[in-house]
C-alpha cells in the first residue's frame, strides 16, 4: 500500500477520445474569438463512486458493485475513450480477489446519464476481473494504463512501464510508454511500439509518458501538420509529476508507423504552430513542471479544448482551455481543491492525528491523508451550454483508495449581480425536531444542551433501542449556500439528500426505510454524517450547498440502529443563505 502515495500530491497539509460531431465543431475563427471560460467557484462536487461494493463516505452501495460482479476490491485512474457505442474505462494497480494486486483492467458501460453509469468488467474462468496483459513488458506498480482511443473497431492504448525508484531520496518515474493494441474488443493486447522512452535515466527528452489521446478531422484544425484525413492529438507528460505539457499528432491511418509522428515544436514569427519529427525537439505547451497524469477533450459548449491534471502547487485539479489543439493555453484555474472544494472529511479522508472529521479511511490508514489524482474527462456527458457548462470527469482518491466520478462548472463569468449575491449572506438557525420537521413519532429523540448549544440525541430511555426518523425540506429556490452543525455518538446518520420525493413519516419499518433512502429511492443522498462512538469526539460538519440541486434538498436523521453506539447527537444547525437585498435595499435577481 505504500506505493500509492507516490500518485499523491506531496505536502497534503499546505496532488477519452472526445466525441466530435461535426455540427458542434466551431470553426477556429469562432472559437478563438470566444472569450475564455471561467470555473464557476464552489460548483465541484462528487457525483457517484465508481469502483469498490461500498462507498463509505456516503455509507451506501456503489451501483456498480465492482467486488461482488467481478472481484474487484479497489482501484484507481479511470481514463476513458468511445468505443462501439460503449464508454470504455482503463483503470490501473487495482486490487482483486484471490490475493491479485497491482492488476490492470478495462471496463465498459453503456450509460448516457452519468448518475445510471454501470461499470462491466470482462470476467476470466474464475469470474475475477481479466486484467490487461501487454507481452514483453513490465506491468507492476505504477505501471499503468493512462489512456485509450477507438480507431476502425482497433482499441489503442498507451501504457506506462518500467518503473524506476532511484532511492529513498528520490523520486520515482515511469521511465518508457508503449502503444498496444487490441482487435479483439481487449482481450489481448499485443505491443505496437515504444511511444516514449528514457535514455538510462534521463528523461530529459522524454515528453509522452502519461498521454491523453483524441482524433479530429485534420481539416477542421488548419495549422496541423497533416491538412486532411482524421489525426490523433496525443498531449503528454514526461517524468512523474515534474513535467511541463506537450503535444504530438499522428495520421489516424498510420499510428503504428511512428516514424509519421509529428511533435509540436513552438510558433514560428507569425504565430503558426511548428512540427518536428523528433522527440527532443518538442516544446511545452505551457509552463507548470509538475504533471504526470492528464486527460485532454474537446469542450463543445464552451468551443475550448480543456486540458486537466493534478498540481502539487497550487494544490488541486488544475484546468487550462485554448481554442486550438497548440494553444495558447488560458492560465491555470483550481477547479478541485480540497478544502475549498468539501472534499476533506466528506470522501477524502483527513488524518486522525490532525483531526477526527470522518471514519471512512482505509484499514490500517486512520493517520493517512487522503489526496486527489488522475482527473480523466468523460467528454459523453458534457452538458449546458457557453454560460453554464457541466463536465464530468473521472478522478482518483487515495484514502479511501478509488475512483469517483466528480462534476465542476464552468462557463463566461458570473453577472455582477450574481456576484453581489455571494457577498451578502444571512444565516437561519434550524433545531432538528423542531417546527416543520417532518418525523416518524416524537420518542426517539430528547434534547439536551452542551454549553450553550442546544442538541437532539436519538439515545432515549429505551438507549440504543430507540429508533427513528426526522426530516426537513429546505427552502426550495436557489439561495442555500451551507449547512453547518456538529455531531458525536454513534453510527446513526444525518443525510442530505437531493432531489426525489417526499420521505413518508409512517414506514413499514425504519430499517426498510433507511434501505430505500439509500437506494436512492427518495432522491439522491450527496452528503453523508455519523458520530464516532466516542461521545467525547465532536466531529464539526460544514456541507457547501451550491453544487447541489438547491430546489430540492431534503435534511434526514435517521437511526435504524439498536446495539451498541446505534444513536447520534446532532447540534442545531445553522443554515447559511445568499441575501437578495443589500444594505441600501437593492434587490437583486434570482439566477
Amino acid at each position: 500500500m505504500c506505493r500509492y502515495p507516490n500518485r499523491m500530491i506531496n505536502g497534503f497539509l499546505s496532488a477519452a477520445a472526445p466525441l466530435l460531431v461535426a455540427s458542434l465543431l466551431l470553426s477556429v475563427v469562432m472559437t478563438a474569438g470566444a472569450a475564455e471560460p471561467v470555473y464557476h467557484t464552489a460548483t465541484t462536487r462528487k457525483i457517484l463512486q465508481l469502483t469498490g461494493d461500498l462507498d463509505r463516505p456516503l455509507q451506501r452501495p456503489t451501483k456498480s458493485q465492482t467486488k461482488t460482479r467481478a472481484g474487484l476490491t479497489a482501484t484507481d485512474l479511470g481514463s476513458s475513450f468511445e468505443h462501439k457505442g460503449n464508454l470504455c474505462f482503463l483503470f490501473g494497480d487495482s486490487f482483486c480477489s484471490g490475493g491479485v494486486s497491482n492488476a490492470d483492467c478495462m471496463a465498459t458501460s453503456s450509460a448516457t446519464n452519468p448518475r445510471d453509469l454501470i461499470l462491466n468488467f470482462p470476467l476470466g474462468n474464475n469470474g475475477v476481473v481479466r486484467p490487461i496483459v501487454i507481452p514483453g513488458i513490465s506491468q507492476g506498480a505504477m505501471e499503468v494504463p493512462s489512456y485509450g482511443i477507438s480507431l476502425d473497431g482497433i482499441i489503442y492504448i498507451v501504457h506506462t512501464t518500467d518503473w524506476h525508484e532511484p532511492g529513498a531520496a528520490g523520486t520515482g518515474n515511469m521511465e518508457r510508454s508503449v502503444l498496444a493494441r487490441s482487435d479483439d474488443d481487449g482481450k489481448t493486447w499485443p505491443l505496437v511500439y515504444d511511444l516514449s522512452a528514457a535514455s538510462n535515466h534521463d528523461m530529459t527528452n522524454t515528453h509522452f509518458i502519461n498521454a491523453a489521446l483524441s482524433e479530429v478531422g485534420a481539416a477542421d484544425w488548419p495549422g496541423l501538420p497533416f491538412s486532411s484525413g482524421k489525426v490523433v492529438l496525443i498531449w503528454g507528460s514526461g517524468a512523474y509529476r515534474k513535467s511541463d505539457a506537450y503535444l504530438a499528432c499522428i495520421p489516424s491511418s498510420e499510428i503504428e508507423n511512428k516514424t509519421r509522428m509529428r511533435y509540436f515544436a513552438g510558433l514560428d514569427a507569425q504565430n503558426a504552430p511548428v512540427w518536428a519529427s523528433s522527440e527532443s525537439q518538442a516544446t511545452p505547451l505551457f509552463t507548470h513542471a509538475c504533471i504526470g497524469e492528464i486527460s485532454a477533450a474537446w469542450i463543445a459548449p464552451v468551443g475550448r479544448w480543456a486540458v486537466f491534471y493534478n498540481a502539487g502547487s497550487p494544490r488541486g485539479i488544475t484546468m487550462r482551455t485554448a481554442a486550438r489543439p497548440w494553444g495558447p493555453y488560458s492560465p491555470g484555474q483550481i477547479i478541485m481543491e480540497p478544502w475549498n472544494d468539501d472534499a476533506y472529511g466528506r470522501y477524502m479522508h483527513v488524518s486522525w492525528d490532525w483531526k477526527h472529521l470522518d471514519a471512512f479511511h482505509d484499514s490500517g490508514q486512520a493517520n493517512n491523508w487522503g489526496g486527489e489524482y488522475g482527473p480523466y474527462i468523460i467528454p459523453r456527458f458534457t452538458e449546458g451550454n457557453a454560460t453554464r457548462c457541466r463536465i464530468y470527469y473521472a478522478m482518483s482518491t487515495w484514502n479511501p483508495y478509488q475512483a469517483i466520478m466528480m462534476r465542476s462548472e464552468i462557463g463566461q463569468p458570473l453577472r455582477p449581480d450574481e456576484l453581489k449575491m455571494e457577498t451578502r449572506t444571512e444565516t437561519l438557525r434550524l433545531m432538528p425536531g423542531g417546527v416543520n420537521w417532518n418525523m416518524t413519532s416524537a420518542d426517539f429523540f430528547t434534547t439536551f444542551t452542551q454549553g450553550s448549544t442546544p442538541y437532539i440525541t436519538t439515545y432515549t430511555e429505551k438507549g440504543d433501542a430507540a429508533t427513528g426518523m426526522m426530516w426537513l425540506q429546505l427552502p426550495r429556490d436557489e439561495l442555500n449556500r451551507s449547512l453547518s452543525f456538529s455531531v458525536h455518538g454513534g453510527k446513526a446518520e444525518v443525510l442530505l439528500i437531493e432531489g426525489g420525493a417526499d420521505i413518508p413519516v409512517n414506514p413499514t419499518s425504519i430499517a426498510t426505510l433507511y434501505t430505500d433512502i439509500k437506494a436512492g429511492v427518495y432522491g439522491d443522498v450527496a452528503q453523508c454524517a455519523w458520530g464516532h462512538s466516542d461521545n467525547a469526539i465532536s466531529v464539526p460538519v460544514n456541507w457547501n450547498l451550491r453544487p447541489f440541486d438547491s430546489a430540492s434538498l431534503k435534511i434526514v436523521i435517521i437511526d435504524r440502529l439498536t446495539s451498541e453506539w446505534g444513536f447520534i447527537s446532532v447540534s442545531q444547525m445553522a443554515l447559511t443563505r445568499a441575501s437578495l437585498q443589500s444594505a441600501i435595499g437593492e434587490t437583486w435577481p434570482l439566477y
